[in-house]
């Protein structure tokens, strides 16, 4: 069962926002990946190579609603999924973050027709030297099946908490990147489009 989301009460500026969590405490939650923080985000693909276009960066921007990064398409003859490459998006920081506790999430905007599907979400705590999941897939009895993020193909703004599943060891304080890894796409082609990306959470305290 997913958590509550977070109500949202202010946001004044716009890169905090204060939010009534479930347990009628207040919080105040911070825009880690503005680039006015030093955030950056990098792809493993850009449609036709045009940076300027539709690099990853543009993903970020808060203030562009009109930038996006848009992914190439599936090679020539990948049909199957075990064929075909997982389109990642991985955002760093460059300062460790803090993305603990049941209010911090990712807000996503895609375009419809071009939605990531199967996106596996994982974190690293160690200047994106590795990754550990957040998600806990189990196929076989389906006693715990938890991805960070199930969009839905539509052109809405979607929010994705960073909750725990049932069983998790994974540490959230302290992360340096995200890393998104989407297995397939709503577009024939396998071509991803995102105009909005937001992570909120919390800064780590001096």
């Amino acid at each position: 069962r997913r958590s509550p989301r977070p109500k949202i009460i202010s946001q004044t500026p716009a890169t905090t926002i204060d939010c009534i969590m479930a347990d009628e405490t207040m919080q105040t939650l911070t825009l880690l990946s503005c680039p006015s923080t030093g955030a950056t985000a990098k792809a493993s693909s850009i449609l036709n190579k045009n940076k300027a276009l539709y690099g990853p960066q543009n993903a970020l921007d808060i203030h562009d609603t009109c930038s996006c990064w848009n992914s190439d398409g599936d090679q020539a003859g990948a049909t199957t999924t075990a064929k075909k490459k997982p389109k990642q998006l991985i955002i760093n920081f460059h300062r460790p973050v803090n993305l603990d506790g049941p209010d911090a999430y990712v807000k996503i905007v895609f375009q419809g027709g071009f939605v990531g599907l199967a996106c596996s979400t994982s974190v690293s705590c160690d200047d994106g030297q590795s990754y550990q999941s957040l998600d806990s897939i189990v196929y076989d009895d389906d006693s715990d099946h938890h991805r960070v993020i199930e969009a839905e193909d539509c052109n809405d703004a979607q929010t994705f908490l960073f909750q725990k599943s049932r069983v998790d060891s994974v540490s959230r304080r302290g992360c340096t990147h995200v890393k998104f890894a989407f297995q397939g796409s709503t577009d024939f082609y396998g071509r991803i489009t995102i105009y909005r990306l937001e992570i909120w959470g919390h800064e780590v305290a001096n």
